[in-house]
């Protein structure tokens, strides 16, 4: 009883300091707001956690919603038609959600209900404290993910090593009349140094986050700068010294769905933003410059130089050959007829790598073909690590028993850029895979020596 008691206070504490922050008495309301941080409970808040026990995750997706109702379960849907298994839910519902109540109590996730509208900067921070994954994935409450939105999020931030990712917004309504969206919305193709000014579709290390103390709960309004100016500072003192992270990057393959505000929304929208701008001029100075000016030591990374660090735009094509290589060498030297229209090389793993190296001679001068020896084999279990070994983008797995009598690649390529994983058209459907990557990074444990119509059952169907 006491504890509950406890709690009203300082939840009453938190009204206050956010009605302080509107009337712009900012050092009144971050004292306030002091009091409630360091006494609330998030443990004695109601959930109901339906995650499963066994999972092994790599990310934690937040959504905090308010009076969303079917836009809610809208992106619940998108999360369940990603690609990557490997992540949880949690959902913060901070009120006006009860007709989709008796859905929400069917999905596999922890649903966490705060006693009072805590806002989205502190619903994050609720909803980071119950997280298992190495990676905070913030999204907003009522957009549409793309299917490979939480793989792209692991994939970016083991490329970048970076401290968090924004990631990039389409109109979800595109052929509506609506005002253009705003220009940080879509910064391009290439991946870049930029602030963290997404907070809809931003990626963060929960170590770090949870280092800086996660979002400023006062601040609905530039709340990500905020919290990228100060991942930076964290940075600069040496907080990140004993590890590889560093910097704040657009991911512009992190998708999501996501109309820009109309009417009398974008009005107090913009209020909002005043509103964080005033407080962020006053405790965080600095939170709109550019990147490099909060941490010179990145102003040597630019989109070149970070595209370098990334897989090369071209495919790798792993095969596995048996012990006959006739197969082999028949699927070679239709392979060689094909125009690929970017780079390629090619992976053999063979049994008798030596008899491999003599059948492969022949094409060399017009594929860059490697025989995997059994030594480099052996410690590897699944083809993950066999495609930890290719120096490209795009992976193709083709069965040895594949021939190429005409050329799918333009095709197969073009469908690639709005799918993850593509398998071959017509006779070459069960024994030519074509996917990013990424598809096959970590967590996918196939071993070595599973069949191909399985694989691509399980990554096309999901089997």
């Amino acid at each position: 009883m006491a504890e509950a008691k406890r709690n009203q206070r300082l939840l009453k504490d938190f009204a206050e300091a956010q009605r302080l922050y509107r009337d712009r008495q900012f050092s009144i309301a971050r004292k306030r707001l002091a009091a409630y941080r360091a006494g609330i409970d998030y443990e004695s808040f109601p959930r109901q956690d339906r995650r499963p026990a066994e999972q092994i995750i790599h990310s934690s997706v937040v959504l905090v919603s308010y009076g969303s109702g079917q836009g809610l379960l809208d992106c619940l849907y998108s999360l369940r038609k990603q690609i990557d298994p490997h992540f949880e839910i949690i959902l913060v519902d901070q009120g006006g959600n009860e007709s989709v109540h008796a859905e929400l109590a069917t999905w596999p996730l922890l649903w966490v209900c705060p006693p009072i509208n805590l806002f989205p900067s502190e619903g994050r921070n609720l909803g980071a404290h119950f997280a298992r994954g190495e990676f905070l994935i913030f999204l907003d409450d009522d957009a549409i993910a793309h299917e490979d939105f939480t793989a792209q999020a692991w994939f970016g931030m083991h490329q970048t090593q970076a401290l968090a990712l924004r990631g990039r917004i389409r109109p979800r309504s595109p052929d509506q009349p609506t005002p253009a969206p705003p220009p940080h919305y879509d910064l391009g193709e290439h991946p870049c140094l930029a602030p963290a000014n997404l907070e809809g579709n931003l990626v963060v290390r929960r170590a770090a986050f949870q280092i800086v103390r996660g979002f400023d709960p006062l601040i609905f309004g530039h709340e990500g700068r905020e919290l990228g100016w100060r991942l930076h500072q964290a940075r600069r003192h040496g907080a990140f010294a004993d590890t590889p992270w560093r910097g704040i990057y657009y991911w512009p393959m992190l998708q999501i769905r996501h109309d820009f505000a109309t009417g009398e929304r974008l009005a107090t929208k913009r209020a909002r933003h005043a509103l964080g701008q005033a407080y962020l001029d006053t405790f965080a100075p600095g939170a709109f410059d550019a990147p490099e000016r909060m941490d010179p030591a990145l102003a040597e990374l630019t989109p070149e130089t970070l595209a370098n660090q990334l897989p090369g735009p071209g495919i790798t094509l792993i095969l596995r050959a048996g012990t006959d290589l006739t197969q082999t060498q028949r699927l070679l030297t239709s392979l060689i007829q094909q125009a690929f229209q970017r780079p390629i090389e090619v992976l053999i793993s063979a049994p008798n790598a030596k008899a491999a190296v003599a059948m492969i001679r022949p094409f060399l001068v017009r594929l860059p073909i490697r025989v995997l020896s059994p030594r480099n084999l052996h410690s590897r279990q699944n083809l993950s690590d066999l495609v930890g070994l290719g120096r490209y983008a795009s992976i193709a797995l083709v069965a040895e028993t594949a021939v190429f009598s005409s050329n799918p690649w333009p095709t197969m390529l073009t469908t690639l850029e709005q799918q993850a994983v593509v398998a071959g058209p017509g006779e070459l459907a069960e024994t030519l895979l074509l996917c990013h990557r990424w598809t096959l990074g970590r967590g996918f444990t196939e071993p070595l020596d599973t069949p191909l119509p399985q694989l691509i059952k399980r990554l096309t169907i999901g089997g």
